[in-house]
């Protein structure tokens, strides 16, 4: 099998980029929230590189600068990777090099890594029947947004029937034994922050974010000027959807967002479409309800699952 440097990497297609100049969300905001999405359901990968900030300018007729400030964002965030002399990469958002594309492969990788450090195949053999023997007894969610946390545990309780908590990451640091015994859970691109604080062998699961193509080819197929209503229990998840939605609205079509608060149901009835999480989704009431759920990727050990 070859290695994982030896696989070719792609470039950000700058068509994957749909750019509204006249919409009130700034355009480098509109780039920012693109390259995250392509980030985190997995359209780019670590080590995928980028058009330089040039490049990117004449491909969507802006200044450089402005595509300059979005890559800088990014870069401050931990999404991409800035190295003297190359190209702007996809940063290792697990904080180390990407994994091989097969089982074993990442055995393989396994394997290496360990003689590497200067463990026997009997010490790495030993390490992880212990850890297999030791299974988590709940899981915790961790997210900076309370609303990600919120959905990511209606979708888990979906799926698992042990006990499920969450949490911002800042309590581990004054809780240590916050994650102790759990299956900690995150989204793409938090795991290289929430490492390095949680307990050595503690395991921890990131998941990509469901692709969006399917509301957005919904969006592109209204032919009339409609009024599309955003709904979610996440403030992140409202400004991630507003810097994609931004390119297809125009001057065409409106959007009003809506940030639940109470239990109370929302009457959108003259919305021509609702597009909201799978938690907001049972209190709309409208004519048309699209429902994302935000990962459908939920491949957790045998003794989690109902």
């Amino acid at each position: 099998m070859p290695s994982t440097n030896a696989i070719r990497k792609r470039t950000l297609d700058g068509a994957q980029i749909r750019l509204d100049k006249e919409s009130e969300i700034p355009v480098h905001k509109q780039i920012v929230e693109q390259i995250i999405v392509l980030i985190a359901t997995g359209r780019l990968e670590p080590g995928e590189s980028l058009p330089t900030v040039r490049q990117l300018g004449r491909q969507k007729k802006i200044h450089y600068n402005t595509v300059s400030r979005a890559y800088k964002e990014l870069v401050a965030e931990g999404w991409l990777l800035r190295r003297s002399g190359k190209a702007l990469t996809v940063g290792s958002l697990e904080g180390a090099e990407a994994p091989p594309r097969d089982l074993d492969g990442l055995i393989d990788l396994t394997i290496r890594l360990a003689c590497q450090c200067g463990y026997s195949m009997e010490e790495l053999r030993r390490r992880v029947a212990e850890r297999f023997s030791a299974q988590p007894d709940r899981i915790l969610v961790l997210s900076s947004d309370s609303g990600l946390c919120q959905i990511l545990k209606s979708e888990l309780e979906q799926h698992v029937s042990c006990p499920i908590q969450t949490s911002h990451p800042d309590r581990l640091s004054a809780d240590p034994l916050l994650a102790a015994g759990a299956l900690v859970v995150c989204l793409l691109g938090a795991a290289s922050v929430l490492r390095p604080v949680l307990p050595k062998r503690c395991p921890l699961i990131s998941v990509a974010i469901t692709d969006t193509d399917q509301p957005l080819e919904r969006i592109r197929s209204m032919r009339e000027p409609s009024l599309i209503a955003l709904v979610s229990v996440s403030k992140l998840f409202l400004q991630r959807a507003r810097g994609v939605l931004a390119p297809l609205l125009g001057r065409r079509h409106s959007l009003e967002e809506y940030l639940p608060e109470n239990k109370n149901r929302l009457q959108l009835e003259t919305f021509d479409l609702v597009l909201c999480d799978s938690v907001a989704f049972h209190q709309v009431k409208a004519r048309e309800v699209f429902r994302y759920h935000l990962s459908r990727n939920w491949r957790l050990r045998v003794s989690l699952d109902k």
